[in-house]
């Protein structure tokens, strides 16, 4: 009970007046034709690629493309140059170019430049160069991310006894932005993400693509402002929502269980995507530890509270948070619709420092710190929202 008290009496000291922040708005449908978009660097690389050449397609008024040659330099393994290959020739086949052997011809080749891998093109007909151009996308944590999915085990790792499943990115395409996501991992093996949405949530087993759909207790509670928290205690998931009249308590097989009152923690707010405690408005929150709180509060700042002290960032935040300590991650404060960032803190000693930011192609509407596949490395899941709908991104911790 003392770190109760302990634990209320910092989060009096976070208590400050606040404006209702405004709810994060279901994604419209992304406007597709009869390309698909897959946020993801190789299916970007290949689109991009595309439009360039269909402008010059057009404007050489060419019937049709042949593609002779696309060498990688051992940049790409070969399933992933295979993978390319194929993404590129459905996206130019959506913008109505034939591939079929004919006069022109399109030859190119893979390289790193300034940051970036490089896929340089070149057109040719008539025994001359009629048009070349290149495109390129960020050679980053994502990108070789990406790429390892096509690797063999033994092109991943020097040991055979060694295997580990691959956490592909983008994880999911969500159908709106979720409340809350975290992992639910069993004593042994894979863990699979639990999703909250405002009426339901979801298991998601990422490793064979399938689902499981919890409905959540019904109410006459139908908040306008949906928010929620899923939180992990012992062998237990605590339901926070201001959709729901009371915390719905959930064993890790995601049964009906009852349990001892949780640590006091900010509570939903009706009507508003905010959480309340004693006099402080927070519009995000982690409990790192029973007498330790991280919140986002109503000043648009990180805050920490800790065995009655408190700590607040210099600078403005977004709405997101995730802790894994030392590091504590967080959106940027922009507009929706924005451009958005991972801003990285650290938390040390009671001394609380913004250390680096990492660009997104998105609004971050949530932020997850897991370890899905149990290799004892952790990953990064951001929940992006962008024009292409709501994916979950996996990024390694920076």
């Amino acid at each position: 009970m003392r770190a109760f008290r302990i634990l209320g009496f910092a989060m009096i000291a976070l208590s400050v007046a606040c404006s209702a922040k405004k709810a994060v708005k279901s994604p419209e449908p992304a406007q597709l034709k009869s390309e698909i978009f897959i946020d993801e660097p190789i299916q970007t690389l290949a689109r991009n690629l595309s439009e360039k050449i269909r402008v010059a397609v057009s404007a050489g008024k060419m019937e049709s493309l042949e593609i002779v040659k696309i060498d990688s330099h051992d940049l790409l393994p070969p399933k992933a140059l295979s993978y390319f290959q194929d993404a590129l020739s459905a996206q130019l086949v959506a913008r109505n170019i034939p591939l079929k052997n004919g006069a022109w011809k399109l030859a190119g080749d893979f390289s790193k430049k300034s940051g970036q891998l490089v896929f340089d093109f070149v057109i040719s007909g008539n025994q001359s160069e009629a048009y070349k151009d290149s495109a390129g996308v960020p050679d980053d944590d994502q990108l070789r991310n990406t790429v390892a999915q096509f690797t063999t085990p033994d092109e991943t790792h020097a040991h055979a006894e060694h295997k580990e499943t691959k956490v592909p990115t983008p994880l999911a395409q969500l159908p709106e932005a979720p409340l809350d996501i975290a992992q639910n991992c069993p004593p042994a093996g894979i863990c699979s993400l639990l999703i909250l949405y405002s009426d339901r949530l979801v298991e998601l087993f990422w490793e064979k693509g399938e689902e499981r759909i919890i409905p959540l207790p019904p109410t006459s509670r139908r908040s306008r402002a949906p928010s929620g928290k899923i939180l992990t205690q012992a062998d237990v998931f605590v339901i926070l929502s201001n959709n729901l009249a009371v915390p719905v308590t959930l064993d890790r097989h995601l049964r009906n269980v009852t349990s001892e009152t949780p640590l006091p923690v900010p509570l939903p707010e009706p009507e508003s995507n905010t959480y309340i405690m004693a006099d402080g408005r927070f519009y995000d929150f982690e409990l790192i530890e029973p007498t330790v709180l991280a919140v986002i509060d109503s000043s648009d700042r990180l805050a920490i509270a800790e065995q009655g002290k408190l700590v607040q960032s210099i600078e403005r935040v977004g709405g997101a948070l995730s802790v894994d300590l030392p590091s504590i991650y967080t959106s940027s404060p922009v507009l929706p619709g924005e451009p958005d960032a991972l801003i990285r803190f650290t938390y040390v000693n009671g001394v609380l420092q913004r250390d680096r930011s990492l660009s997104m192609d998105g609004s971050i509407t949530g932020i997850s710190v897991t370890d899905l596949n149990q290799d004892g490395l952790t990953e990064l899941l951001v929940v992006l929202e962008n024009s292409h709908g709501v994916f979950i991104d996996v990024r390694e911790p920076f």
